[in-house]
């Protein structure tokens, strides 16, 4: 990177761009570590499933504290902008230029050599304001031009090459040479692994390995995924089963999907209303709470090892951490939400955004009341209450729903009228609803929430004039 203060690496979706940053952090974090002072890193990865990491505002803000971390005394230029702005620095329309004024800032401190800023996966971000932090990249032309080294990744994607056509770039898919030979590394030690397990013979642990060289195609992901499949086969059936899986993602996908529906009829349902679920998901999702709102059978979702047991065989697209609910990758929800795997929305995902809106709904009337969490302790602040109950008392299903049947409403792009669904919540449960919320500590959501109201209760006649006058009065605030 000499010469030049930033490098993008950029490839096919598989292509371990992810494994090379994390593996780039490491070795960066390992020298600055061996030569004290020499400088300080921070990072960021993207992901779209996940609010908080999917924005520009999120990049810097997570930059930013990571520096400080890191670096204590540049605690006090964060500190300075705080004092002035007060929580404006990191929501609302400015914080996206506050946060960056004062990451120029702490980067420009005397008593910082060299800065190295590494961001994962921006095609994960959301294109608006991607655009924002590319233009504040690129076209920064203060100190910190000549501070720091950014190094990013992405897929080949025109929003994001249009951008930084100028910087030094690294194709994978130019560079093919290396990554194959790093991905033929990568399939030694998976089949090694599997041989381990599965007690191969010399000549089946042998063929599998050439069978992968031969159709990985340079792609970390796919050679991952058929060995994960590998793993739910017996050692006597593998010989029969391992060239069955196509070269290329998509067509492994297919496969995947037509293993789930050769099930049990029963079974095959399960998987899909889950996959479904998380596709339209507003964010990852946990084992306790996906059952629920994917409107599954009572039965299942009440047995927890049951249930993940069902999430494990969704054809490898899922990956459970921590009982949380994950894509693989983000390859396998692009094919769920915009590939050939959206046939699994069989009346479109509008219809779906809908069910997931009214099922969110009605999880609201059977849970919210007055004094949700019976504190009897009105206008108390949260951190007050006795006990720390909080929201605690509201299971994870209810909380999803509080935050976001909204956002599921609003893909829908309805209208709402007096005598639906919406009406009769809004007039039964709306303080429940800002309650509960505050409980959570959501409570800033209501007013996005509310707002996206404006132009859909246009054509109510029969709310009550309180609720106007007070959703009017939260969107204010």
């Amino acid at each position: 990177m000499k010469g030049s203060r930033m490098l993008w690496i950029h490839g096919h979706p598989g292509k371990g761009k992810t494994m090379m940053m994390m593996a780039l952090i490491d070795e960066v974090s390992w020298r600055l570590k061996s030569k004290p002072g020499s400088g300080i890193l921070s990072y960021f990865f993207c992901q779209n499933t996940v609010q908080e990491l999917s924005s520009a505002v999120n990049i810097i803000r997570g930059l930013t504290y990571l520096l400080a971390k890191e670096n204590p005394p540049l605690t006090r230029h964060l500190r300075k902008r705080y004092d002035e702005a007060g929580s404006r620095l990191f929501d609302g329309l400015n914080a996206l230029y506050a946060l960056w004024a004062t990451l120029s800032e702490m980067v420009q401190d005397a008593n910082v050599p060299r800065v190295y800023l590494m961001v994962d996966a921006l095609d994960e971000c959301d294109s608006r304001s991607l655009e924002d932090f590319l233009r504040l990249v690129t076209q920064d032309k203060s100190e910190l031009s000549s501070k720091v080294k950014w190094v990013v990744t992405s897929r080949n994607e025109p929003r994001i090459s249009e951008h930084l056509q100028y910087v030094h770039d690294t194709s994978l898919e130019l560079n093919s040479s290396y990554v194959s030979e790093a991905v033929k590394s990568f399939i030694n030690f998976k089949v090694n692994e599997l041989t381990l397990r599965k007690k191969y013979s010399d000549e089946l642990q042998r063929s599998i390995k050439e069978y992968l060289t031969h159709h990985a195609d340079g792609t970390f992901l796919w050679v991952a995924l058929v060995c994960k499949e590998l793993e739910k086969v017996s050692a006597w059936r593998t010989s029969s089963i391992y060239r069955k899986f196509p070269a290329g993602l998509e067509p492994l996908y297919k496969r995947m999907m037509e293993q789930i529906h050769d099930r049990d009829s029963e079974e095959a349902e399960v998987c899909i209303q889950i996959l479904c679920t998380v596709t339209l998901a507003c964010r990852p999702l946990h084992l306790n709470e996906i059952g629920v709102i994917a409107g599954l059978p009572e039965d299942l979702y009440k047995d927890s090892q049951a249930l993940q047991g069902v999430v494990g065989s969704c054809g490898s697209f899922l990956a459970e951490r921590e009982q949380i609910v994950y894509f693989v990758h983000q390859s396998a929800k692009d094919y769920f939400s915009t590939g050939n795997g959206s046939s699994i929305f069989p009346s479109g995902q509008i219809q779906a955004h809908a069910q997931l809106a009214s099922r969110s709904l009605q999880l609201m009337e059977k849970s919210l009341k007055t004094d949700i969490c019976d504190l009897k302790m009105p206008g108390s602040l949260l951190q007050e209450v006795e006990g720390g109950k909080g929201g605690s008392c509201l299971p994870l299903y209810v909380q999803y729903a509080c935050c976001y049947w909204a956002q599921h409403l609003k893909q829908t792009e309805a209208r709402l009228r007096d005598d639906d669904q919406v009406r009769e919540f809004l007039q039964k449960h709306l303080l429940h609803w800002l309650e509960a919320l505050s409980l959570i500590g959501k409570m800033s959501d209501s007013s996005r929430v509310l707002a996206d109201f404006q132009h859909m209760v246009s054509s109510l006649q029969k709310l009550p004039l309180y609720l106007y006058i007070l959703t009017s009065e939260i969107v204010k605030a």
